[in-house]
C-alpha cells in the first residue's frame, strides 16, 4: 500500500524525515522534493524514486528556476539551510559565478561613473540596476539579474559619454578663451 507509510529523503549519506506524503507533496510544490529524489521507506527500508510513488505530484515548473521559498516558510530539514541570505535554494542548485562577477563589476562601474566622474543622476541610474540584479541574484532569478545588469552597464557608459561630451565642450570652451 505505497503512499500511506512514512519516508525518509535520502541524500547522499544523509537521511531526512521521516516525511508524510502529505509533507512530501509540500515539499515537491516548493522544489525539495524532485522526481528524481531518493525515497526511503521508513517501514520496510525499500528505496524507490519519488516519481514512483503513487500519490506525490508534481508542479510543472521551468527546469531551468528552480522555485525560492523564504526561509520562513521552509520546513524541516532544510529551515535551518546555511547561506548568506533568506532564501533555501534545492540541493543541486548554483547560481552562474559569472553572472555575480558581473553584477559585482556592474554596481563598481555605477558607483566609479557617479562618484569619480561626477554624472551623479545618471550614475545614480546605474546604481539603482545593479542593485536590483543583485537582490535577482539572491532570489534566484538569473533572468531578472541579467537583464538588470544589461540596464546598469547600459547606464554606465551613458554617464560616462556624457561626461565624454561635457569634457570636450569644456575644453573648446577653455581653448577659445570663452571659458575662465
Amino acid at each position: 500500500m505505497k503512499g500511506l507509510s512514512d519516508y525518509f529523503i535520502v541524500d547522499g549519506p544523509n537521511k531526512y524525515g521521516p516525511a508524510s506524503l502529505e509533507l512530501l507533496n509540500f515539499w515537491a510544490l516548493e522544489g525539495r522534493v524532485v522526481p528524481t529524489s531518493i525515497l526511503e521507506e521508513v517501514a520496510t527500508q525499500q528505496r524507490l524514486q519519488a516519481s514512483q510513488l503513487f500519490g506525490l505530484t508534481f508542479p510543472l515548473v521551468n527546469p531551468g528556476i528552480p522555485p525560492i521559498v523564504p526561509r520562513e516558510q521552509a520546513h524541516y530539514p532544510y529551515a535551518e539551510a546555511p547561506g548568506p541570505s533568506n532564501y533555501y535554494r534545492p540541493p543541486g542548485f548554483a547560481m552562474d559565478p559569472t553572472l555575480v562577477k558581473r553584477a559585482s563589476s556592474a554596481m563598481t562601474s555605477g558607483i566609479l561613473t557617479t562618484v569619480c566622474i561626477g554624472c551623479m543622476p545618471i550614475g545614480i541610474v546605474s546604481i539603482v540596476f545593479a542593485s536590483q540584479a543583485q537582490k535577482a541574484i539572491r532570489e534566484g532569478n538569473s533572468l531578472a539579474a541579467e537583464a538588470r545588469i544589461r540596464k546598469a552597464n547600459t547606464w554606465a557608459i551613458v554617464s560616462l559619454g556624457v561626461w565624454a561630451v561635457v569634457l570636450v565642450i569644456e575644453l573648446l570652451l577653455a581653448a577659445s578663451g570663452q571659458l575662465q
